[in-house]
């Protein structure tokens, strides 16, 4: 999570081939567990499309930011596993990852 602008990915270390490929995105968010190690399951709010999205997380790796250590308060960059998500939040988490790889894509291709 970088200072004021949280970055959320998902990583597979076991060598297990991914579902699909990682995508960086930018939320404001919060965290809140008792420790951000390895393997620590803690509750992620978000907004998405304006409206609250709640999930519990497995923090699957996280690492101080660089770019963040000449602030006051240093970031954090965290790869997070999704647990459990009732159907519903799992179609609109997909939906708003397919909607910003699609954005993401086109802006791209639209590039000079």
């Amino acid at each position: 999570m970088t200072q004021g602008r949280p970055v959320f990915s998902a990583k597979s270390r076991d060598g297990v081939r991914r579902r699909s490929p990682r995508l960086a995105i930018e939320l404001e968010a919060s965290l809140q567990g008792r420790s951000s190690r390895p393997g620590t399951v803690i509750d992620l709010s978000l907004r998405i499309d304006a409206a609250p999205f709640a999930a519990k997380v497995q923090v699957a790796e996280a690492c101080v930011d660089g770019a963040s250590l000449t602030t006051t308060a240093p970031g954090f960059l965290a790869g997070l596993r999704f647990l459990s998500l009732p159907a519903a939040e799992e179609v609109r988490l997909r939906g708003f990852l397919e909607t910003e790889r699609r954005r993401r894509r086109s802006a791209h291709s639209s590039a000079p």
